[in-house]
């Protein structure tokens, strides 16, 4: 028996010059892409795969396998349609839950997906079969509705002119700033790495502590997500560079030997005001970059305390044998430290006269009292504790130590703070010291015996939108100094010690040495987790002098984004508070910047 060839048809039905050219489409037709085999001495092929060689039959004669258009359709049967397979060998039904719809090549429901009243009807266009309605979710800065686009086709993705979201659960974790574009679907995703605000839609900005954003020089804007100002500059210090910060003559200066770069004219300073709930002068300076590297000093100095407010990326970088110090610490030989001492009363160590000793300047702790002489009256009482509210960063410059009448008595630590909208880089070698400086001795050339009180730490305040590995890596150090030594007429006791860069943040600084056999030394400088002590007492001779106490820490506080990984201060004294920095909220500062 000869096998007949198999033929794909397209649209109509071949007729064969020997055969029947009066075969019919199966029934249901009304198709234009259909794909039968036949047999060509005659009409269409039995399908049903019977006769011989496993092939389909027709009246006796052998056809090959079934052919047709991968994925097309091919006629109804009731509630069914039929579709090719993807293979082109064989059919597939496809329920479409009604009649099937042969004019339409399908089931005939739908063409596409619909949108009405804020409800989606999805379409299956293959088979064009009507699917399952859900509820749009249109995202808007004021709260999330339904909304259909304005084609009636899809979902209104969004509302307005910016809206926040993750990217896949939008509105649900407020990373990221979304565009919202005229016709209603989300555009390009802005990070925002102080997060987004819901209420705006927009990144929030963030907020200097100590009221650096509303103390800028007139006319000038700190904004980490707005526009910055491309021409101010970018501060850079290495080998052998002297990078000064004046706060009183407003200059910022770079001097290596005889060559030096200003770059007072690249920055903007504003004016001297005093920071809420802080005693301390205080001065704006905004720059675009600090780029600090190994070997380079830099010093802050002059008669405020210091808020240096970055554009971008704040890095401050040390190597071993070439370690990098900024100063900011208050020193017999130098000086109060910038802002020092504060005008907040209760951290002055109690001054005396005589031979009993000045109390140590407190800040972050009490400071200790002096020695006593029974019989030459009270002694000098301790500094108390101040700037630390809880919920607060305020920056206080470090106390005075009280005097003997004579001398007056250990100054205290500046100020600083560092606010960068980039990242804020600490490296290893790398030293911030705001530490207080030592108490005067008593004795000597005058009858005034009793050494003062030694002046206490500064506050150092590092915020950003990261911390590099989220950590310091260098050493962060607000030391108490200590307390001067009780002499007598003739024999002058020592200066009290002062903490510095060799020592390990945590070494005491030291009380003076007693002058005279029955004088008293002074007491030591406080440190982290060690309360500074109290000035020796000295004998009821009125020649001889009792010491000066000790000098309380200072402040540290470190403020990353509230989206950022907290950072850490492992080479701290005193250990720093770890909060979040302040940001915009409604796209506005909020009323009072919170530090939990």
């Amino acid at each position: 028996m000869k096998k007949s060839a198999v033929v794909l048809l397209a649209g109509a039905w071949l007729l064969n010059a020997c055969g029947d050219d009066t075969a019919a489409p199966p029934q249901d037709q009304g198709v234009a892409d259909l794909a039968v085999p036949i047999d060509l001495r005659g009409g269409p092929a039995d399908l049903s795969g019977s006769g011989d060689g496993g092939g389909a039959t027709d009246g006796g004669n052998v056809v090959d396998a079934f052919m047709c258009t991968a994925s097309a359709f091919v006629s109804c049967n009731g509630n069914n349609a039929q579709y090719c397979n993807s293979t082109g060998n064989g059919l597939t039904s496809f329920d479409c839950g009604a009649a099937c719809n042969a004019t339409s090549m399908g089931c005939g429901q739908c063409t596409g997906d619909t949108c009405t009243g804020g409800q989606l009807t999805a379409c299956d266009t293959a088979h064009q079969n009507t699917g399952a309605t859900t509820t749009c979710v249109t995202l808007a800065a004021d709260g999330n509705g339904s909304s259909c686009n304005s084609g009636g086709t899809a979902c209104q993705q969004c509302s307005g002119t910016s809206v926040c979201g993750d990217g896949v659960s939008y509105g649900t974790s407020l990373n990221s700033q979304y565009a919202c574009n005229g016709n209603g679907t989300l555009g390009a995703a802005t990070p925002c790495a102080l997060g987004c605000d819901p209420v705006t839609g927009q990144c929030r900005d963030l907020v200097p502590a100590n009221d650096g954003r509303a103390n800028v020089k007139a006319g000038d804007t700190f904004t980490c997500t707005g526009t910055q100002d491309a021409t101010l500059a970018a501060l850079t210090a290495g080998t052998g560079d002297t990078l000064t910060f004046d706060t009183t003559a407003f200059t910022i200066k770079k001097v290596n030997g005889p060559t030096t770069t200003d770059y007072t004219a690249m920055s903007k300073w504003g004016v001297s005001y005093k920071p809420s709930g802080s005693g301390t002068n205080a001065i704006v300076a905004h720059v675009k970059s600090v780029a600090v590297t190994a070997g380079a000093t830099v010093v802050v100095t002059g008669s405020n305390a210091l808020v240096l407010l970055v554009d971008g990326d704040a890095s401050f970088a040390g190597a071993a044998g070439s370690t990098t110090i900024v100063k900011l610490a208050g020193t017999r030989a130098s000086g109060a430290g910038p802002g020092a001492p504060t005008t907040t009363a209760i951290g002055a160590g109690g001054g005396v006269a005589g031979s009993v000793g000045g109390g140590g300047a407190g800040h972050g702790t009490d400071g200790a009292a002096g020695g006593q002489n029974s019989n030459l009256g009270t002694a000098g009482t301790g500094g108390q504790a101040y700037g630390g509210a809880a919920m607060t960063e305020a920056l206080e410059a470090g106390a005075t130590g009280g005097g003997n009448g004579t001398a007056a008595g250990g100054v205290g630590g500046g100020g600083l703070q560092v606010t960068a909208c980039g990242t804020l880089t600490v490296g290893a070698n790398v030293i911030f010291n705001a530490s207080g400086g030592g108490g005067t001795a008593g004795g000597g050339t005058t009858a005034t015996a009793g050494g003062t009180g030694g002046g206490s730490g500064g506050t150092i305040l590092l915020e950003a939108s990261s911390f590099a590995g989220n950590a310091v890596a260098g050493e962060l150090v607000s030391n108490g100094a200590g307390g001067g030594g009780g002499g007598a007429l003739g024999n002058s006791g020592g200066p009290g010690g002062e903490w510095d860069p060799t020592m390990t943040p945590t070494t005491v600084a030291s009380g003076g040495t007693a002058g005279a056999v029955n004088a008293g030394e002074g007491g030591k400088g406080g440190v982290a987790g060690t309360a500074p002590t109290a000035g020796g007492n000295a004998s009821t001779l009125a020649t001889n002098g009792a010491g000066g106490g000790g000098g309380a820490v200072g402040r540290i506080f470190l403020n990353a984004s509230p989206i950022a990984t907290a950072p850490t201060a492992t080479s701290a004294s005193p250990a720093a508070k770890v909060s979040t920095t302040c940001v915009t909220s409604n796209g506005s500062p909020p009323g009072n910047c919170v530090y939990p």
